[in-house]
């Protein structure tokens, strides 16, 4: 495999001007010839191959492991040029080579980098001056080592056969051919500084990207000598060219999809490099008798402009210090710089970076707007954020009681068994219960009682909250419903309640805390009389069906849907009726929302689930 670079940004064929300086134009590549084949038996099985920029349309080769710490120069032709040793180095297991040229001087690159065991503790890098000709057209035997560097991973041991160099940045390029996160087949590129000062080194490569759009293990890797595009070889699935813009580091190419351009059906391909023009793509394989491969490319200089941008999802709720990603695709999808840039109308609501991700920060909406950087066109998704739920379930059995007896004689309850008030005044029931932050919590008891009504005292913390709690008759003992009461509770720990204040009180099975917001509800001892049953809940799609209990139904009552941010969704009115049927259809998100229902100063809430 080849690479190569040089300081000043060369030309493709043909100059691109101004504007497309900034982005990469496709390149377009013939259909696939065989220029000849490798002549020489030493050559046998090709590793990795470089331009030559020394010596037109010649390339350097050298074998994978087990052969000696050599290099061979090739014309297009297949014949051998020359061959000569690396003085000094060692041949462990070769994989990959690349040319590039800094300061006006050429230079070659050898990786013996193999670890098909990921079991090295060391990799070393061999950086020579590329061999010239003497004057009679004859190599040296052997080429000194200019610069040796010695490195780890700081992922650990990596098997890698795909190297390449970017002179502009000052970066040495790796991708790893082992391939992580199971069928996610994620793969990593690493960083090494580039010099060519003498010496020995010993570096950490560091990792910059992780990608996942290559399935194929990849054995040989170029970047074009203007550092605009970069192809990795794959063992079945043939080649993948990842484009740069001028304004792109690495890191961002990598992350975008690659084209892919197909290669023989035959096994065994290995070392892939771009010519020196930095567009035509040479492509080699192991074993005697490799053919030389030959993809002429060409650049459409033309620009096409981005003309729309389309961002999904359109709507998100998420919860405050959650993520949620967006995703922007443009078109056509030729763009020429397809680039976006994303921004937040109210980052502290909501943040969001380079890629889409977007950060849930404080309670509200904001607007994501995806921006076209040729042009400025635009498409945005709107995030709500809302303040995490909380639901904590305490069984009664579970709490402290006094006076009160732990009973099984009923059916219908939750856990093992329910609290059973005994004496008309002093029995309680107290629970402890932890919640992550302070504010309105809504406390659901659920509840059975077969005889009249008989209402408890509240306490939220030592505090008398509601003196008088009603807890309407259930009709039988086997009947449970849920009796909800909205107060504040502090971060951390809370002790909650109830006391009999005068009659024996029902039979307690359990306590449900959740997250409550204000929405101008009244104290509890004025609402609890009133009920509101909603069907169904969950709710999904179509109607629902709102029946009340305990209104005034002579005067009129106004409905609401709102959401956790107080915003009235849906709204209409009702007179003379206790029940109203809302067709919701293609009005709610799957979320958190409360109905609620107003009578002159009076406000009601009940929640509703949308899933």
């Amino acid at each position: 495999m080849s690479k190569k670079f040089i300081t000043s940004v060369a030309v493709h064929l043909g100059l691109l001007l101004t504007n497309s300086l900034l982005y990469s134009q496709i390149i377009n590549y013939a259909p696939v010839q065989e220029l000849a084949r490798i002549k020489d038996p030493e050559i046998n099985e090709i590793s990795g191959v470089a331009s030559s920029y020394n010596r037109p349309e010649t390339f350097w080769i050298h074998n994978d492991s087990g052969d000696l710490p050599r290099i061979f120069l090739v014309d297009k032709a297949g014949n051998t040029l020359t061959v000569g040793t690396i003085a000094n180095a060692s041949a462990n297991d070769w994989e990959d080579i690349a040319s590039f040229q800094l300061n006006g001087t050429s230079y070659l690159i050898i990786a013996d980098i193999g670890d098909n065991a990921s079991a090295r503790t060391q990799y070393s890098l061999y950086i020579i001056e590329e061999p010239k000709p003497n004057p009679d057209g004859s190599y040296p035997s052997s080429f000194p080592i200019q610069r040796r560097i010695n490195f780890t991973y700081d992922t650990g041991a990596q098997n890698c056969e795909s190297l390449a160099v970017d002179v502009q940045s000052g970066k040495i390029l790796l991708v790893s051919k082992t391939s992580y996160g199971g069928t996610q087949k994620i793969r990593y590129v690493h960083q090494l500084p580039l010099s060519v000062a003498s010496g020995t080194v010993t570096e950490v490569a560091q990792k910059i990207q992780e990608f996942g759009t290559i399935a194929e293990a990849t054995t040989g890797m170029d970047i074009s000598n203007d550092g605009r595009y970069a192809i990795i070889h794959t063992v079945l699935d043939g080649n993948f060219e990842f484009t740069r813009n001028q304004n792109e580091t690495w890191a961002e190419a990598f992350v975008k999809e690659p084209r892919r351009i197909g290669i023989p059906e035959e096994r065994g391909y290995e070392g892939i490099c771009y010519g020196t023009n930095g567009i035509d793509l040479y492509l080699m394989k192991e074993g005697l008798n490799s053919p030389i491969l030959f993809y002429q490319g060409t650049v459409n200089n033309t620009i096409t402009n981005v003309s729309s941008v389309a961002v999904t999802p359109k709507l998100a709720s998420i919860n405050i210090t959650t993520t949620v990603q967006l995703a922007a695709s443009v078109a056509p999808t030729d763009a020429t710089n397809p680039k976006i840039i994303w921004s937040s109308s109210d980052p502290s609501i909501a943040m969001v970076d380079s890629k889409g991700l977007v950060t849930a920060v404080g309670i509200g909406t904001t607007k994501i707007t995806a921006t076209s950087e040729d042009g400025g066109k635009t498409d945005s998704a709107d995030i709500t954020v809302l303040n995490p739920t909380t639901l904590i379930t305490l069984q009664a059995e579970d709490a402290f009681y006094s006076g009160a007896l732990l009973g099984t004689n009923q059916s219908g309850y939750n856990g093992t068994g329910f609290v059973d008030f005994v004496n008309a005044t002093g029995d309680y029931i107290k629970w402890t219960v932890t919640v992550p932050t302070a504010g309105n919590y809504e406390l659901s008891f659920r509840y059975g009682l077969g005889n009249t009504a008989r209402p408890l005292q509240l306490k939220v913390n030592g505090t008398v909250v509601v003196a008088s709690l009603p807890f309407p008759s259930t009709t039988l003992w086997s009947n449970w419903q849920n009796v909800i009461s909205i107060q504040a509770l502090n971060a951390g720990t809370n002790e909650i309640r109830l006391t009999t204040i005068g009659s024996n009180g029902g039979n307690i099975d359990q306590l449900q805390v959740t997250n409550a917001t204000n929405l101008g509800t009244k104290p509890a001892e004025s609402i609890e009389k009133k009920t509101i049953h909603l069907y169904p809940n969950p709710y999904q799609e179509g109607k629902l069906t709102v029946v009340l209990n305990g209104f005034d139904t002579q005067n009129e009552l106004k409905i609401k849907v709102q959401n956790l941010l107080g915003q009235t969704i849906y709204q209409t009115t009702i007179r003379e009726s206790n029940q109203a049927v809302l067709d919701l259809s293609g009005k709610l998100n799957e979320a958190i929302y409360f109905v609620c229902i107003e009578s002159g100063d009076t406000q009601v809430v009940k929640k509703l689930m949308v899933h």
